[in-house]
């Protein structure tokens, strides 16, 4: 890219940090959610169908 673009700058944006944050969070609980063996579980039916719970921030979680 810099020789295509020379005078190009990086620029970092709020916007891409959090999508980029927001990917790592779901690779690691879909890896958790392998990992676990018994598909009955708690642990896994909150990790499979509470996910959007792990995007909001805490202020917005009731407890």
């Amino acid at each position: 890219m810099h020789r295509l673009f020379p005078n190009a700058a990086t620029i970092i944006d709020r916007f891409h940090i959090i999508q980029l944050a927001g990917r790592a969070l779901d690779n690691e609980r879909t890896q958790t959610i392998r990992t676990i063996q018994d598909k009955h579980s708690r642990i896994y039916h909150i990790l499979k169908s509470q996910w959007r719970l792990f995007h909001l921030d805490e202020i917005k979680v009731n407890a």
